[in-house]
């Protein structure tokens, strides 16, 4: 990783979970320069505090803005030329994009094409998509945005890292199970049969990091993890370990919207390569023959018109359009049909 110390990084979504640990974790290697993009005041605010307790600040501008900013984008790429983006920048939480999909679609596919399309005209050389492996054969607006944005990053050659459930992170269930024990209330669990992928924080950063300094353009990497965990054995495990005085039981509450029992790595029109790269990381391989970077722009521009004028239901048949085998859930679909009945 001390290739990093002699280039120019920039990272969307720096504020965020990921982002963060990736921010200190680059600033650490003292990059020639490290400029750092959220949305979130606070996000940002917060980063700038774990920087300068470390004196990592040279060399680091730290931009409060949204990653769809075309205008922002030029600026900030033109003046800082970076070597590397990672584009960690998304909206994730599964439940509340499936009720405003309009969001998602704007913040996670089509200012990821902002970006790309950015870099491309700045001949950068190396975009990293940090993804989900909810983009692997989608069932939600998270998904299908992500997926989306995946297909978008390999026409323009970059590179996609699905990472898997990440421990701890802001969101993730050993948090929230966490609090439900320390408040002696039933841990909520979605299915009995419900399981994961995991990684830590620190070996997503790690999986980062390789992928930014030795994966082939046009590559989409998966951990190489090879089996999934249950749910109700990891709330169990967490129980014994954490608070084993704990009254707490497990109450099953259904799958949300848009929500899969089991996760894949993998959609059903992709392959994984038997040797994995790095010993960390899996490459995939799509069957389907790739659009190229001109024709995915000409269909992103007609999605982000229909997002332009909130038109939902032709937004809808846009993203079903790019990813046929997407069926929206119940609660996608009754707000199509609201936004038809307001008409």
């Amino acid at each position: 990783m001390k290739a990093i110390g002699n280039l120019s990084i920039f990272i969307t979504g720096a504020g965020g979970s990921i982002g963060s640990l990736l921010s200190l974790r680059i600033a650490r290697l003292r990059p020639q320069q490290l400029t750092l993009l959220d949305s979130s005041e606070h996000a940002l605010y917060r980063l700038r505090m774990f920087l300068e307790a470390e004196n990592l600040c040279d060399r680091v501008t730290l931009l409060l803005g949204s990653v769809g900013d075309e205008l922002l984008l030029e600026e900030t790429i033109q003046s800082t030329s970076p070597d590397i983006i990672f584009h960690a920048a998304a909206h994730k939480h599964l439940p509340l994009l499936e009720e405003y999909a309009l969001a998602a679609i704007r913040n996670n596919t089509l200012a990821t094409n902002t970006l790309l399309r950015v870099a491309a005209e700045h001949k950068i050389r190396r975009t990293i998509l940090l993804s989900t492996d909810k983009a692997a054969s989608p069932t939600s607006v998270l998904g299908v945005t992500k997926h989306i944005a995946e297909i978008d990053t390999l026409c323009h050659g970059g590179i996609v890292v699905r990472l898997v459930n990440v421990l701890g992170s802001e969101g993730s269930v050993v948090p929230a199970f966490l609090r439900q024990m320390a408040a002696d209330q039933a841990i909520a669990i979605t299915h009995p049969g419900a399981t994961r992928y995991f990684v830590t924080d620190e070996e997503a950063v790690d999986l980062l990091l390789t992928a930014s300094v030795e994966a082939p353009d046009a590559t989409t990497l998966v951990p190489a993890v090879y089996e999934s965990q249950s749910i109700v054995e990891l709330a169990h495990f967490l129980r014994r370990q954490c608070t084993p005085s704990s009254s707490s039981t497990i109450r099953y509450i259904g799958l949300s919207a848009g929500e899969k029992q089991n996760e894949s790595l993998w959609s059903r029109d992709e392959d994984a390569l038997a040797e994995s790269f790095h010993d960390c990381l899996r490459v995939i391989v799509r069957r389907r023959p790739m659009d190229g970077a001109g024709e995915m722009d000409g269909m992103l521009a007609l999605l982000r018109m229909a997002v332009d004028t909130r038109n939902l239901p032709q937004a809808m048949n846009q993203i079903q359009s790019l990813v046929p085998d997407y069926a929206p859930s119940r609660t996608v679909l009754q707000k199509v049909r609201e936004h038809l009945e307001a008409r």
